[in-house]
């Protein structure tokens, strides 16, 4: 899939999700954020504010500046450039013409090797983290004037690892699993009863019996990915 058609895809994607739920989605990995190892010993994190798609940061950013973090918000400042500035709080911040984002007015912030860490937006990261962004380049541009041993976290990415820790919690229990559809190879694809179709994890199985669409079977989950599970029929 090229990145345009993939950019489309997961913005159909993240439609599927009421505010309700992305907002749920936001604080839960706020609050894993907030027990990192990387983000408790740094002292000056770049950070961002979000666009209405992407993970809400504004209570991570009061909760980091109360623990007297040094804070660093980007600005775009072209069509292909962006600087880094001092957050001073959400009253000292405008929104940008272009993009709508809340940015910061004050004098561009340029010591680089003094960054501990970079929690950075991103459309999708697969399992190497490689970013996939929404196509400006801002960030690609902006990184390669960074020192290459700051750490970088992708916050897609993070919540990918939320998803992965939750569904290993499953493995070895047993789940009751609506049959979806069957796959080309004879295995069957489904959710638990408390997920919705298309929208949260697949329980992938294979069956002792035939079933069809509807079908209610009781699934021992015997592997967890970051979105799916996998199991056998008991």
């Amino acid at each position: 899939m090229k990145k345009k058609e993939l950019r489309r895809h997961i913005r159909a994607e993240k439609q599927k999700y009421s505010k309700a739920e992305l907002a749920q989605f936001s604080a839960e990995i706020v609050q894993v954020l907030l027990r990192h190892s990387r983000v408790i010993e740094a002292q000056t994190i770049l950070l961002y504010h979000a666009l209405p798609d992407e993970v809400d940061t504004t209570a991570l950013l009061s909760a980091l500046q109360s623990r007297g973090k040094t804070l660093l918000l980007p600005k775009v400042i072209s069509d292909t450039d962006m600087t880094i500035h001092l957050y001073h709080g959400e009253e000292t911040l405008r929104k940008d013409d272009s993009f709508g984002i809340m940015e910061p007015d004050n004098a561009p912030f340029t010591d680089y090797s003094s960054i501990d860490l970079m929690i950075i937006p991103g459309m999708a990261f697969d399992n190497q983290c490689h970013r996939l962004g929404r196509g400006k380049g801002y960030y690609d541009r902006f990184l390669s004037k960074v020192p290459a041993d700051k750490y970088k976290l992708g916050i897609m990415r993070l919540q990918m690892e939320i998803s992965l820790e939750e569904n290993r919690s499953k493995i070895d229990t047993v789940q009751e699993v609506i049959v979806d559809e069957i796959d080309e190879d004879g295995s069957y694809i489904g959710r638990t009863r408390y997920d919705a179709p298309e929208i949260d994890n697949a329980v992938i199985f294979t069956g002792k019996q035939e079933h069809k669409p509807g079908d209610m079977v009781m699934v021992h989950i015997d592997d967890a990915f970051d979105y799916d599970l996998a199991g056998t029929e008991v």
